[in-house]
């Protein structure tokens, strides 16, 4: 046996242990680091597709502001583009996605309009749309120092994700909203119920407004019908003004003058004294009846017709220079005071969203609850619109005073709501669209599920219940979402 070469050999081993430990932990090290960054790009694409729908779903305006988001870790903000609300909910996102994060250095949102003309990068059909772009760039620390580069402890990770949000037909929307007695109660910390809801309406005109940026694109409209017991129609709004008129002139003088009142259309000036507003009402009763019997054929039939059979009064409600109300007159049928000391009417359907809102928010309740006076005046101004898609809304805190009225309405052959539907979806555009219509009730402050004949009236999957103005909120917005947009 040769020990001298056993004894040359000696210790190689120990060298080799010695030579591949850092190549091998180096190794390990890269793996690992490696290992975590893949997950961190699989983790952030998954974080931004789900915020790009987030962010879609939101249809916010994505106007660029210099602020940070508040939610967004990191100095680097400052770089970023998109509105502060769109930021905070990719950032919110990226903070539950993400792992071992120590900040996240960019955040971007672009919103483009599509008009189906090639601008955009996802629909062939020419379906209008709106594309958010989004990406975003997160830095984190390494757990192997110098593994990735000579010099750094750290790296940086950068996904983008896109989606769409589809404008399918536009719509033309009536909200029907209770204006009875106890809609001038107080709801769930809200204030008044009649002036919480009129701040939802104005918050669902400012989506739809979103949807009516595009150029090019078919307009969605609102309209709106106040009722108690009756629906009311604006037949005159004029200014009253206290003049001084010369009765005697001589030689170019005025030697005798009185005052008097003028009426002067709302809106023109005058050189004398404003006294008040006054607005002349029409007041309707939709439901053609005797005194003991309800005719629900001849309501059914003539269902669209607002004439003057239905009519039933004319009121005149004042108000001051400041717009406080000051008393209302009846001024046909002066012994029908019932519902006298209230203040709606119906707005047909526009465009012209901030009118609609200042209208809606000078209105004030009283009186009892006749739903199915608002739904057949509601489809009277859905029957006027022009888009493909009529959806009426009711809005109500209670049971109607005339429960039997209601359903021997709904329960006729056929029925009040069927009559409707049937009518507003023989309708076609004039561009040759089919017409579908849809109606849904939401229900508030009250157990709508005892009401069985406005379920049986909107269909089932239509009666919503609200528990504050948030839920009523989401609702209509997700009705109005189902007729007028689509995620992609």
């Amino acid at each position: 046996m040769n020990y001298s070469s056993k004894r040359k050999q000696s210790g190689h081993a120990a060298i080799l242990f010695v030579l591949t430990v850092p190549v091998l932990m180096g190794l390990f090290s890269l793996a690992t680091d490696g290992a975590r960054m893949m997950q961190n790009q699989a983790r952030m694409e998954d974080a931004l597709e789900a915020a790009s729908l987030a962010v879609s779903a939101l249809n916010d305006p994505n106007e660029s502001s210099q602020e940070n988001a508040s939610v967004c870790q990191g100095a680097g903000i400052k770089a970023s583009t998109g509105s502060v609300v769109n930021r905070n909910l990719v950032c919110s996102y990226l903070n539950e996605y993400m792992v071992g994060m120590d900040s996240i250095d960019e955040v971007n949102i672009t919103k483009i309009a599509c008009d189906g003309e090639g601008a955009c990068t996802g629909d062939d059909l020419g379906h209008r749309y709106f594309e958010y772009q989004v990406n975003a760039t997160t830095k984190h620390s390494t757990w192997f120092s110098s593994t990735l580069s000579n010099d750094s402890n750290e790296y940086t990770v950068y996904a983008d994700a896109m989606s769409q949000k589809f404008q399918n037909h536009a719509v033309d929307v009536v909200f029907v909203s209770d204006y009875s007695g106890s809609m001038d109660d107080s709801w769930t910390g809200t204030g008044k119920k009649y002036k919480a809801l009129a701040g939802v309406i104005k918050s669902v005109t400012e989506e739809l407004d979103k949807y009516n940026s595009f150029q090019n694109v078919d307009k969605n409209t609102a309209g709106y019908v106040g009722y108690n017991r009756r629906t009311a129609v604006k037949e005159k709004d004029k200014d009253i003004y206290l003049v001084e008129e010369c009765d005697l002139w001589f030689w170019g003088f005025c030697w005798r003058s009185s005052t008097k009142e003028v009426e002067v259309d709302t809106g023109e000036p005058s050189s004398g004294e404003f006294q008040r507003r006054e607005v002349t009402l029409q007041i309707y009763d939709h439901v053609l009846n005797s005194e003991s019997n309800l005719y629900s054929g001849s309501t059914i039939t003539h269902l669209f017709d607002l004439t003057e059979q239905t009519l039933t009064k004319r009121v005149t409600v004042s108000f001051d220079k400041d717009g406080n109300y000051i008393e209302g007159e009846s001024v046909y049928y002066p012994d029908y005071n019932s519902d006298k000391d209230y203040f709606y009417y119906s707005i047909p359907l526009t465009t012209n969203f901030d009118v609609l809102n200042t209208q809606i928010e000078s209105f004030f309740p009283k009186g009892g609850t006749s739903s199915y006076q608002g739904l057949i005046r509601g489809a009277q101004i859905a029957e006027a619109g022009k888009n493909p898609r009529r959806l009426i809304i009711l809005l109500s805190d209670g049971m109607d005073n005339y429960t039997g009225n209601t359903t021997n309405l709904v329960s006729a052959n056929p029925g009040m709501c069927t009559k409707i539907r049937s009518t507003l979806d023989a309708q076609v555009t004039d561009d040759g669209v089919p017409v579908s219509s849809k109606i849904a009730v939401i229900g508030f402050d009250y157990d709508v599920d005892s009401n069985t004949a406005l379920q049986n009236c909107a269909g089932q999957g239509n009666v919503y219940e609200a528990q504050n103005t948030q839920d009523i909120l989401n609702i209509i917005l997700e009705l109005i979402v189902e007729e007028i947009g689509h995620l992609k």
